[in-house]
């Protein structure tokens, strides 16, 4: 992890945020985009890109902002809905599909399809 000093682009309050090696080694192009959070820098949220020398070529606020639901909090109350399921009835209805019907249910989850 490398530091890079970052100015906002709204409110010009400085400051210093880590950037991973590996992020700029690997991009095609000699830059990346690194989001900065906000109450990182200040409390804005904005996006910099920074070259291979850690140099920060330009910096914008974005348009938008994407919030992302609780996942763990979901997670725990479908883990819930299930947890009367009994091991044993479960590798009985397993016994009873044959390899094939299991791979199309299994494609049609994991695609987000209707399995029924």
């Amino acid at each position: 992890m490398k530091e890079v000093k970052i100015n906002c682009p709204l409110c010009n309050k400085s400051g210093k945020i880590e950037v991973d090696e590996e992020i700029l080694e690997n991009s095609q192009r000699g830059i990346a985009a690194i989001n900065v959070q906000e109450s990182l820098i200040c409390d804005h949220s904005f996006v910099a890109y920074i070259d291979k020398n850690y140099n920060v070529r330009d910096s914008f606020v974005s348009d938008f902002k994407i919030d992302l639901p609780g996942i763990k909090i979901q997670k725990e109350r479908r883990l819930n809905e299930f947890k009367h399921l009994d091991k044993m009835n479960l590798d009985s209805l397993l016994s009873e599909i044959s390899a094939v019907e299991l791979a199309s249910i299994l494609n049609g989850v994991f695609s987000k399809q209707n399995v029924l």
